[in-house]
C-alpha cells in the first residue's frame, strides 16, 4: 500500500537498462498511466565509507532489512539488490510533479520494493498473476 492512498497496481517495463514503473491505478497525488519510480540498474547502490557521503544520500536515515522466515518459524536476514533511482512525488492533482532520490529493491522473484529517501517511504510490490489489465508482454505487481 502507498501510504495515505491503499493498494495500487503498476507495470513495469524497460527502457533500455532503466527499470520503468507506471500507475496502473493512479491516486489524487500520481494519477494513472504516469511513472511512479525509475531505477538504472547499471547504478546498483552501495553504501557510502564515510559520513559525509551519507549525509547527501541518506537523508532520513531509514534503514530496510528482508528476512525469510521458513515454515518452520525460523528466520535469517538476507541480502537483496539495491539499485540507484528516482520516485516521483506531487501535490495533489500531480502539481509540482517531480523525482527525488529513490532505491529499488529486489527482494525475490516475485518481489520487489522502492524506497523514496527524502520521504523514507518504502513500498513492497508483489508480482500479480498473468490476468492484469491491457494485454502486454510487461510485468504487473501490486503494492503490498
Amino acid at each position: 500500500n502507498y501510504p495515505n492512498h491503499g493498494e495500487a497496481y503498476i507495470k513495469i517495463h524497460y527502457e533500455q537498462d532503466t527499470l520503468v514503473a507506471i500507475k496502473v491505478t493512479g491516486d489524487e497525488h500520481v494519477p494513472a498511466g504516469e511513472t511512479t519510480f525509475r531505477a538504472d540498474l547499471t547504478r546498483p547502490f552501495t553504501e557510502p565509507n564515510t559520513s559525509f557521503e551519507a549525509a547527501d544520500e541518506d537523508l532520513v536515515g531509514v534503514r530496510v532489512e528482508v528476512v525469510s522466515v521458513g515454515s518452520d518459524g525460523s528466520s535469517q536476514q538476507r541480502e537483496v539488490e539495491r539499485y540507484q533511482g528516482d520516485g516521483r512525488i506531487a501535490a495533489r492533482g500531480f502539481q509540482q510533479a517531480h523525482y527525488v532520490p529513490g532505491q529499488l529493491f529486489l527482494m525475490d522473484t516475485d518481489v520487489i520494493g522502492f524506497l523514496w529517501l527524502q520521504l523514507g517511504t518504502f513500498v513492497v510490490f508483489n508480482r500479480m498473476p498473468d490476468e492484469i489489465p491491457e494485454e502486454t508482454d510487461d510485468f504487473g505487481f501490486a503494492a503490498a
